[in-house]
């Protein structure tokens, strides 16, 4: 698979958030798109990508640190 797999703790780190807040978002509707595997819910990071592209800021530092691959 081309995109690495992030579970919602990682995905919080980058963008700046708490894991719960990810959860409120998936339930709204909101956020990065995700997957659900079973009872996992997953993020491919070429969408986590596309996510904070797409924001208004372009994803700020949130995007920098993904591309550093921190």
């Amino acid at each position: 698979m081309a995109s690495e797999l992030l579970d919602p703790k990682t995905v919080a780190t980058i963008i700046g958030v708490k894991p719960n807040t990810l959860a409120h978002w998936r339930s709204n509707g909101a956020g990065p798109k995700f997957f659900k595997l079973n009872r996992r819910v997953i993020y491919l990071e070429s969408d986590l990508v596309a996510y904070l592209r797409a924001l208004p800021t372009g994803g700020g530092g949130a995007f920098a640190k993904l591309e550093a691959g921190t």
